[in-house]
């Protein structure tokens, strides 16, 4: 076999910033007698498979392959990545590429790129997907293909506009019969932090966790409809205009801008076109919104996109709109502890770093673990406790312009030894509701929680939507912290279920997002037993 490693044996990473959650090695592997196998490894750790191209989405032609690696997996300094191959022949080759990775940075708010002073990619951006190259004073696609993408930025960054100029130089003819993915358009994607998993694949292909796109679209697929200019949120097109296309190899100026307002609770983004050389238009040629309901980020990188076309892109400028000093808002903080360690997670409303301090009392004698990653969901392990020892902690997160929030005082007390390590405690309901132990959730505002001396009992009213099945679970349920261990539970129903859409049973919650549940529900006839996973808001039914 042969391994094609596009960027080079050695690949620099995190050096101005971190455009999304992972880092990709980029490559095709070849052999006329096909490839049997192909696998990675990072610093000598477990063989991992990589999937060979073409998939029909990131993996678009025969032999292409991504490894596709989180930022947090790395060690600072120089990684060892090696790429193996297995023919159908047996034979066997393999490449090593040195991950150079210089730590948590923060990409500067106001930047822009000189193609032409650029001696390779990395220097300025991170190439996502695909084969790009450097000619003259842009960065063009080598090959046309599925979402070909550059990351630029940092996933910290919140409202911002961006101008790039860009030239269509052809399309992917595969698009003539088929539809593409909504056909080939080119353009800029605002508020990125990088795909996230679907159904298991590698690489990951979720790629609708976004601000939103500013779109040229070459044509509708199939109909050959006129060309068009769109913006498309998180919730679809928001926004969309006939124009009179992109003639081959002219170069074109695109603007697109994105900001939020938090009084107003909308999501604001506009975007023009105009030919290079001419003025700049006064007014936008598109202007389209979202509520802030509809979830679309708030913060996040930018990425160049060519979705089947050969494509070039020149200088490109970022400019920040408004100054951030609005400090983070920490919320849902919790403690799971066990002889030695306790795991602090908690929530902030924007992607902060975080730290925990703690100790025997307010001091914090003991000093403070930082996680130095930017995220909105928070963990942090303290190791080396005292078993059944009460200890202080406080946590405390700043965002990417330095603006910081500490959380209240809070204490935990380790295990002493005798208690279950998952952290679960058992209970008869007996004696009561221990609001010590249970947390009763109402995400509706509308169910009673209440125990009659052998049970405890839920109330959910009819006629109301309860539904565990989109992406923030609004099930009422009784909720206790647990430990990161393998844990067997047994709970008992005594509620018989008649009425079609009535269930009960337990979730299984990493977060709001990425959980399990397990239960009994009626589809009006009779009683059945079902299982789903979420991740990222997104289930998959087992």
């Amino acid at each position: 076999p042969v391994i094609d490693v596009w960027y080079g044996p050695n690949q620099d990473f995190g050096q101005i910033g971190q455009p999304q959650e992972w880092v990709n090695i980029l490559g095709k592997v070849t052999d006329p007698d096909g490839i049997s196998s192909l696998t990675y490894t990072l610093n000598g750790g477990a063989e991992l498979p990589l999937l060979v191209g073409p998939d029909s989405r990131r993996l678009w032609n025969p032999g292409d392959f991504n490894v596709e690696i989180a930022y947090r997996d790395l060690q600072v300094g120089a990684n060892t990545v090696v790429i193996a191959a297995r023919d159908a022949l047996g034979n066997q080759a393999s490449e090593t590429v040195t991950v150079n990775y210089a730590g948590v940075n923060v990409w500067p708010r106001t930047y822009s790129i000189d193609w032409s002073s650029v001696a390779a990619i990395e220097e300025v951006a991170q190439v996502t997907d695909g084969h790009w190259m450097l000619e003259g004073d842009s960065v063009r696609t080598m090959e046309i293909g599925y979402d070909r993408a550059i990351g630029i930025g940092d996933v910290t960054w919140d409202n911002y506009e961006v101008t790039a100029v860009l030239t269509l130089h052809g399309l992917n003819p595969f698009c003539q019969t088929d539809s593409c993915g909504g056909g080939p358009k080119v353009g800029i994607l605002n508020r990125w932090i990088g795909h996230f998993d679907v159904d298991g694949s590698q690489p990951r292909w979720g790629w609708w966790r976004l601000g939103a796109i500013g779109w040229a679209n070459v044509w509708e697929p199939l109909t050959f409809d006129p060309q068009y200019v769109r913006i498309t949120g998180l919730d679809g097109r928001i926004a969309n205009r006939l124009s009179g296309g992109l003639p081959f190899d002219v170069p074109h100026v695109m603007k697109f801008r994105t900001e939020s307002d938090e009084q107003t609770q909308v999501h604001t983004h506009s975007l023009k076109v105009w030919p290079q050389g001419q003025a700049e238009p006064a007014g936008w040629d598109l202007v389209g919104q979202e509520d802030f309901s509809v979830g679309a980020l708030k913060q996040g990188s930018v990425l160049l996109l060519a979705h089947h076309v050969d494509v070039s892109f020149g200088d490109v400028t970022i400019t920040p709109i408004g100054t951030d000093t609005k400090d983070p808002v920490i919320s849902n903080v919790q403690v799971a502890a066990t002889q030695t360690t306790a795991t602090i997670r908690w929530s902030t409303d924007e992607f902060t770093n975080g730290s925990v301090a703690y100790g025997p009392t307010v001091a914090y004698e003991n000093g403070a673990v930082t996680d130095p990653f930017y995220v909105a969901d928070h963990s942090v392990t303290l190791t080396g406790l005292s078993a059944g020892t009460l200890y202080h902690y406080r946590v405390s997160s700043t965002d990417g312009s330095g603006n910081t929030a500490s959380g209240a005082d809070l204490t935990f007390t380790t295990l002493s030894g005798e208690e279950s390590p998952s952290g679960l405690v058992s209970d008869q309901f007996d004696g009561g509701l221990n609001t010590e132990v249970w947390t009763f959730v109402d995400p509706v505002g509308d169910s009673t929680v209440s125990t009659t001396g052998t049970q405890v009992a839920i109330s959910v009213p009819a006629g109301t939507s309860h539904n565990i099945w989109k992406q923030d679970n609004a099930a009422p349920r009784l909720r206790q912290a647990a430990n990161d261990t393998d844990v067997t539970l047994e709970v008992k129903f005594d509620s018989p279920l008649t009425e079609r859409y009535q269930l009960q049973g337990l979730v299984a919650e990493q977060d709001d997002g990425n959980l399990v549940r397990f239960d009994f529900y009626s589809d009006g006839v009779v009683t059945r037993i079902y299982s789903a996973s979420f991740v990222n808001g997104m289930p998959t039914k087992r």
